[in-house]
């Protein structure tokens, strides 16, 4: 088992050649920080310099082609690439102005540039005798 010592020294040594590494000073005071978590915390942010460590994994495509999907379900989000189709409304997010099945169609522009549209074919509603 480590004591608070040991591993102040460790996260010392591991944040000095990290800030070293990009030019800044060397090393965490540790006398600043009250507890462990504190200096960990510190440790953290000194390993994402420059902004988030991971980028963000929410804009996509939400919905593959064929899925059946319920009014107001998000197809796309934050993607360019797709556009509103048939059934679709958004600019940014895309989502299902009705339930059915989703399918992809690619259209050249007035000015020659291919797009894909996301689609919604409706459920065919059910007679009640």
């Amino acid at each position: 088992m480590f004591n608070r010592l040991e591993i102040f020294e460790k996260i010392s040594r591991q944040a000095s050649g990290l800030i070293s590494a990009v030019g800044g000073q060397a090393g965490i005071d540790l006398c600043r920080y009250r507890s462990i978590s504190q200096a960990l915390i510190k440790e953290r942010k000194i390993k994402m310099i420059g902004g988030f460590s991971t980028p963000k994994k929410d804009k996509a495509l939400k919905s593959s082609g064929g899925k059946l999907v319920k009014t107001g379900e998000i197809l796309v989000r934050g993607v360019d690439t797709y556009k509103a189709g048939v059934n679709v409304k958004g600019l940014g997010t895309l989502f299902a102005s009705c339930p059915g099945k989703v399918y992809f169609t690619r259209k050249k522009t007035s000015h020659g540039k291919l797009r894909t549209f996301v689609n919604v074919e409706p459920l065919a509603k059910s007679s009640k005798k």
